[in-house]
Protein backbone atom coordinates (compact mmCIF):
# COMPACT_ATOMS: atom_id res chain seq x y z
CA UNK A 1 0.00 0.00 0.00
CA UNK A 2 1.37 3.39 -0.99
CA UNK A 3 1.99 6.01 1.63
CA UNK A 4 -0.56 8.79 1.96
CA UNK A 5 1.59 11.63 0.58
CA UNK A 6 3.23 9.69 -2.26
CA UNK A 7 0.43 10.23 -4.79
CA UNK A 8 0.38 13.94 -4.03
CA UNK A 9 4.18 14.09 -4.30
CA UNK A 10 4.07 12.37 -7.74
CA UNK A 11 1.38 14.80 -8.95
CA UNK A 12 3.41 17.79 -7.77
CA UNK A 13 6.61 16.53 -9.42
CA UNK A 14 4.74 15.80 -12.66
CA UNK A 15 3.18 19.26 -12.68
CA UNK A 16 6.38 21.15 -11.82
CA UNK A 17 9.07 19.06 -13.51
CA UNK A 18 7.35 16.60 -15.86
CA UNK A 19 8.60 13.52 -13.98
CA UNK A 20 6.92 11.28 -11.42
CA UNK A 21 9.81 10.20 -9.21
CA UNK A 22 12.60 11.84 -7.28
CA UNK A 23 15.07 9.46 -8.96
CA UNK A 24 14.14 10.82 -12.37
CA UNK A 25 14.49 14.36 -11.12
CA UNK A 26 17.92 13.71 -9.62
CA UNK A 27 19.46 11.40 -12.22
CA UNK A 28 17.89 12.03 -15.62
CA UNK A 29 18.66 15.60 -16.61
CA UNK A 30 17.02 16.70 -19.87
CA UNK A 31 19.03 18.79 -22.30
CA UNK A 32 18.12 22.45 -22.76
CA UNK A 33 16.53 21.62 -26.10
CA UNK A 34 14.51 18.73 -24.68
CA UNK A 35 13.31 20.94 -21.82
CA UNK A 36 12.32 23.70 -24.25
CA UNK A 37 10.45 21.21 -26.46
CA UNK A 38 8.64 19.81 -23.40
CA UNK A 39 7.70 23.32 -22.19
CA UNK A 40 6.27 24.24 -25.61
CA UNK A 41 4.33 20.98 -25.95
CA UNK A 42 2.99 21.38 -22.41
CA UNK A 43 1.12 24.46 -23.66
CA UNK A 44 -0.86 22.19 -26.02
CA UNK A 45 -1.23 18.93 -24.06
CA UNK A 46 -2.40 18.24 -20.53
CA UNK A 47 -1.35 14.59 -20.35
CA UNK A 48 2.40 15.02 -20.92
CA UNK A 49 5.31 13.44 -19.11
CA UNK A 50 9.08 13.75 -19.43
CA UNK A 51 11.59 10.89 -19.04
CA UNK A 52 8.98 8.13 -19.23
CA UNK A 53 10.24 4.60 -18.66
CA UNK A 54 9.43 1.94 -21.28
CA UNK A 55 11.12 -1.35 -20.44
CA UNK A 56 14.84 -0.67 -20.06
CA UNK A 57 14.63 2.61 -21.96
CA UNK A 58 13.52 6.12 -21.10
CA UNK A 59 11.49 8.09 -23.63
CA UNK A 60 12.14 11.83 -23.65
CA UNK A 61 8.49 12.91 -23.75
CA UNK A 62 5.25 10.90 -23.52
CA UNK A 63 1.89 12.24 -24.66
CA UNK A 64 -0.82 9.58 -24.50
CA UNK A 65 0.40 6.65 -26.63
CA UNK A 66 2.92 8.84 -28.45
CA UNK A 67 6.57 9.31 -27.58
CA UNK A 68 8.65 12.28 -28.71
CA UNK A 69 12.40 11.78 -28.85
CA UNK A 70 14.64 14.84 -28.95
CA UNK A 71 17.82 13.76 -30.74
CA UNK A 72 20.77 16.02 -30.11
CA UNK A 73 23.02 16.66 -33.10
CA UNK A 74 26.21 15.55 -31.31
CA UNK A 75 24.93 12.79 -29.02
CA UNK A 76 22.93 11.05 -31.75
CA UNK A 77 25.35 12.00 -34.56
CA UNK A 78 22.79 13.63 -36.88
CA UNK A 79 23.22 11.84 -40.25
CA UNK A 80 22.96 15.18 -42.04
CA UNK A 81 25.98 16.46 -40.10
CA UNK A 82 28.16 13.38 -39.47
CA UNK A 83 29.63 10.62 -41.61
CA UNK A 84 28.92 7.04 -40.54
CA UNK A 85 32.61 6.54 -39.65
CA UNK A 86 32.70 9.59 -37.35
CA UNK A 87 33.78 8.60 -33.83
CA UNK A 88 31.82 10.28 -31.03
CA UNK A 89 34.50 10.94 -28.43
CA UNK A 90 32.14 11.10 -25.44
CA UNK A 91 30.30 7.89 -26.27
CA UNK A 92 33.40 6.24 -27.77
CA UNK A 93 31.29 4.87 -30.59
CA UNK A 94 31.10 5.27 -34.35
CA UNK A 95 28.12 7.20 -35.69
CA UNK A 96 26.80 4.09 -37.47
CA UNK A 97 26.81 2.19 -34.15
CA UNK A 98 24.90 5.02 -32.48
CA UNK A 99 22.38 5.00 -35.34
CA UNK A 100 21.92 1.21 -35.04
CA UNK A 101 21.34 1.51 -31.28
CA UNK A 102 18.88 4.37 -31.79
CA UNK A 103 17.01 2.31 -34.39
CA UNK A 104 16.87 -0.73 -32.08
CA UNK A 105 15.52 1.49 -29.31
CA UNK A 106 12.87 3.02 -31.56
CA UNK A 107 11.79 -0.44 -32.74
CA UNK A 108 11.42 -1.55 -29.11
CA UNK A 109 9.32 1.52 -28.28
CA UNK A 110 7.06 0.85 -31.29
CA UNK A 111 6.75 -2.84 -30.40
CA UNK A 112 5.69 -1.70 -26.93
CA UNK A 113 2.66 -0.03 -28.51
CA UNK A 114 3.85 3.56 -28.86
CA UNK A 115 3.95 5.87 -31.86
CA UNK A 116 7.38 7.48 -31.98
CA UNK A 117 8.24 10.94 -33.29
CA UNK A 118 11.84 12.10 -33.65
CA UNK A 119 12.77 15.77 -33.37
CA UNK A 120 16.33 16.60 -34.41
CA UNK A 121 18.09 19.38 -32.53
CA UNK A 122 19.23 21.06 -35.77
CA UNK A 123 15.66 21.28 -37.12
CA UNK A 124 14.28 22.46 -33.78
CA UNK A 125 16.94 25.17 -33.44
CA UNK A 126 16.45 26.30 -37.04
CA UNK A 127 12.67 26.81 -36.69
CA UNK A 128 11.13 25.69 -33.41
CA UNK A 129 7.73 27.22 -34.28
CA UNK A 130 7.47 25.15 -37.45
CA UNK A 131 8.51 21.97 -35.63
CA UNK A 132 5.99 22.58 -32.82
CA UNK A 133 3.14 23.27 -35.28
CA UNK A 134 3.84 20.07 -37.25
CA UNK A 135 4.31 18.00 -34.12
CA UNK A 136 1.17 19.31 -32.41
CA UNK A 137 -0.88 18.59 -35.54
CA UNK A 138 0.49 15.05 -35.80
CA UNK A 139 0.03 14.37 -32.09
CA UNK A 140 -3.57 15.61 -32.17
CA UNK A 141 -4.28 13.39 -35.18
CA UNK A 142 -2.89 10.37 -33.30
CA UNK A 143 -4.83 11.35 -30.19
CA UNK A 144 -8.07 11.49 -32.19
CA UNK A 145 -7.35 8.11 -33.82
CA UNK A 146 -6.67 6.43 -30.51
CA UNK A 147 -9.89 7.70 -28.95
CA UNK A 148 -12.20 7.09 -31.90
CA UNK A 149 -13.84 3.72 -32.38
CA UNK A 150 -16.06 1.91 -34.84
CA UNK A 151 -19.25 0.26 -33.66
CA UNK A 152 -20.45 -2.44 -35.97
CA UNK A 153 -24.20 -2.65 -36.55
CA UNK A 154 -25.85 -5.48 -34.63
Amino acid sequence: MARKGSAKRRRTMKKKYGVTSAYMLANRKPSKGQQELYDLLKLHFKDIEMEFRVGRYFADIKIGKCLVEYNGTYWHCDPEKYDKKYRNKKKRLLAETIWRRDQKRIEFLKESGYIVFIVWESEFKADSNKVIKLLVRELHEQENKSFSYFRSPL
